[in-house]
């Protein structure tokens, strides 16, 4: 039984959901189309923060919490799959340490 817990910015760790482990920008693509697919909203955002920030001035309305709930999912199952382990944690919070979402 082998668990693991990752933290970060939703930007960042949608590229391991994508297959990036290797998360640099020089590296690996940005997130935000992923982000904009798996949310179901027209990438009309530069940056995943730009939208956790509208997110939060909103309140994580609109279903954006239970988006960013689902990355969650999303990231912990691609961890889980690649390495093996039973349980993996993932919490996800803005560039200015709020919480938007998790599994």
């Amino acid at each position: 039984y082998t668990k693991a817990g990752l933290a970060g910015h939703p930007g960042k760790l949608a590229k391991i959901a994508m297959g990036h482990y290797n998360t640099h920008s020089s590296v690996s693509p940005q997130a935000n189309c992923f982000v904009a697919e798996l949310f179901g909203i027209e990438n009309s955002f530069n940056t995943v923060e730009e939208l956790c920030q509208t997110g939060n001035r909103e309140n994580l309305s609109c279903g954006l919490r239970e988006n960013f709930d689902r990355l969650a999912r999303l990231i912990s199952e691609r961890v889980a799959s690649d390495h093996g382990f039973t349980e993996v944690r993932v919490l996800l919070f803005d560039m200015e340490g709020r919480y938007v979402g998790g599994q």
